[in-house]
């Protein structure tokens, strides 16, 4: 027996209210979740970045952990020169 034509009609804006509800929320999830993700590839990318040097120093035959405490530090004194340079000029 077939529905009548107002129960079809019913279920289909039904199922796109959830759906347009489900999108809704999956971008809201981007949105707060993206800060995450950066953090992550910035986390993963420093890494990958870091480890070439420490690698050149532990062939050097400097302790891993002492050569990854050079590099971290050398780094932090760079950044911070960069910081000295350009800070100024923005505020400016």
């Amino acid at each position: 027996m077939n529905k009548p034509l107002s129960d079809n009609t019913y279920q289909k804006a039904v199922k796109l209210i959830v759906v347009a509800a489900l999108v809704v929320a999956g971008f809201y999830f981007a949105y707060q979740i993206v800060g995450v993700l950066f953090m992550l590839f910035f986390a993963v990318v420093l890494t990958l970045v870091l480890n070439a040097p420490t690698m050149w120093l532990v062939k050097k035959k400097v302790p891993r952990t002492l050569a990854a405490i050079i590099v971290f530090f050398v780094t932090m004194v760079f950044l911070g020169f960069v910081g000295w340079l350009v800070i100024p000029r923005i505020l400016d």
